[in-house]
């Protein structure tokens, strides 16, 4: 079993501002990118199945800052963004009811620019220009189980994952100046579990659940800023807005009525837990 395709995509915007008496900026952006891709799945006939997958994507990114009151002429940078994504996974139908799994798969965040303005300096004595930075990359491992009762009134997926991250993309300083741009600042490795649990008494009635465990830290050094603006190391920080654990319980009931139509009542309750919503932790 198998599929096969190809992507492409254009993309053009502008902004232009009219307005004389403030640090105006016209800005174009263009991107031009096409991927390529396979995936096939072998199975064997004890119900164990190979499946492997390639993506190659290209993209051609285009970038132009105008500073009217700062400079006589706009500023333009080009940058081509490349990556080959495989994946690879296994699988295994053990019984009708129990399915088990475990894949790897390469992925990639494209790349872009920073608008940064003349009138900055973006270190080492140079003035702002636009400022590329480069596709964030990610190595995805998991390994799981889904199990369904013989009667289907009961259904349990569980499966644990790890993430590592390359080339995070994240806000800096640049060096010696209090300009904030996005760059490859450092990596990251998170890791975690999830059940998802689903219970079906009656056919009115149904039970779900979901639970996640999530721990995540940057592993690399990268410097950011405290509320004080005090530049640190936040290497071995928790990463921003990741959650670390996060429940749902609910229901749903459609009970038959003597009526036109269908009636159901959903309820849920939702709990995350406590997360940072800046790289310094605070």
């Amino acid at each position: 079993r198998g599929v096969a395709g190809l992507y492409y995509y254009n993309e053009k915007g502008s902004s232009r501002s009219f307005v004389t008496d403030s640090p105006t900026i016209d800005q174009d952006r263009g991107v031009d990118a096409w991927a390529v891709f396979m995936q096939g799945t072998y199975t064997l006939d004890n119900g164990i199945g190979f499946t492997l997958g390639m993506r190659h994507t290209e993209e051609t990114a285009d970038f132009t800052q105008y500073f009217r009151l700062q400079l006589a002429s706009p500023q333009s940078d080009s940058k081509v963004f490349k990556a080959n994504t495989p994946k690879f996974g296994v699988n295994w139908q053990i019984t009708p009811d129990i399915l088990t799994y475990a894949s790897f798969t390469k992925g990639f965040k494209s790349g872009g620019f920073n608008p940064v303005p003349p009138a900055n300096s973006i270190g080492g004595g140079q003035i702002g220009r636009p400022v590329p930075y480069n596709p964030e990359k990610v190595d995805s491992y998991e390994v799981g189980v889904k199990f369904t009762t013989p009667g289907r009134r009961l259904r349990l997926n569980a499966a644990a994952f790890r993430a590592k991250y390359a080339d995070m993309q994240l806000p800096q300083f640049f060096p010696g100046t209090t300009t904030s741009y996005t760059t490859n600042a450092t990596g990251a490795d998170i890791k975690g579990v999830e059940l998802e649990p689903t219970w079906q008494p009656v056919e009115s009635f149904q039970l779900y659940a979901n639970a996640s465990f999530t721990t995540g830290k940057y592993t690399a050094p990268f410097n950011c800023s405290r509320s004080t603006t005090q530049i640190v190391d936040c290497s071995g920080n928790s990463i921003k807005a990741l959650v670390p654990s996060k429940w749902t319980l609910g229901f749903r009931y459609s009970p038959d009525l003597p009526l036109p139509g269908k009636f159901t009542l959903n309820g849920a309750w939702l709990y995350h837990s406590k997360f940072f919503n800046n790289l310094s932790n605070e």
